[in-house]
């Protein structure tokens, strides 16, 4: 936004190493998010027998028709995947515009200097190559869910079977017969 015909500076200097570990920072995030996920997937899909210290799958009974019924597990019919952006690219240039020399010490091994940046968009497809630009190009890709919790989902699946209901509350549900005359 330019004020008066001149470009704004920052209020503060932007330092290069904090750009950096502010796109770690985006990073470990986007990983713990994906972590509380599936943690959260436990809670909200199982109970929890505190007496059998096990977790039981949270289920629903649903009528196919007046004589078949399936008990469901409601983890079987839940999406898994933690974050439903599968890219994300940043692109983007910084300019060095100093050093900081206040923490300079006398060993230059000791203690690099910070870089003083001005951050601007990507000068990497313009054709010319500026030497006072750095160009960075951030890619954030998803990953699929744990193969763990895709076996479980998978085991659930394999477990919804219909069963004939029988009026008697006392005897136990049977599958339904195959018909295999046509």
């Amino acid at each position: 936004m330019n004020i008066f015909g001149r470009k704004n500076k920052p209020i503060s200097p932007q330092f290069l190493d904090g750009i950096i570990r502010g796109l770690n920072y985006v990073a470990n995030s986007a990983s713990d998010m994906n972590l509380s996920h599936y943690q959260n997937l436990i809670s909200q899909y199982f109970d929890y027998d505190e007496e059998k210290c096990t977790y039981k799958p949270k289920t629903i009974k649903l009528m196919l028709d007046d004589e078949h019924e399936i008990t469901m597990p409601l983890i079987a019919v839940t999406d898994a995947k933690g974050l439903y952006l599968d890219e994300l690219g940043v692109d983007f240039s910084v300019r060095v515009t100093g050093v900081d020399t206040d923490n300079l010490q006398q060993d230059f091994k000791a203690k690099y200097p910070k870089l003083i940046v001005d951050i601007s968009p990507s000068h990497r497809n313009k054709g010319e190559i500026n030497k006072d630009f750095i160009d960075f190009k951030v890619k954030f890709k998803s990953s699929d869910a744990p193969e763990c919790v895709m076996k479980i989902i998978d085991k659930f699946n394999t477990q919804i079977i219909p069963k004939k209901i029988v009026s008697d509350s006392s005897s136990e549900m049977t599958p339904p017969e195959v018909n295999t005359s046509h």
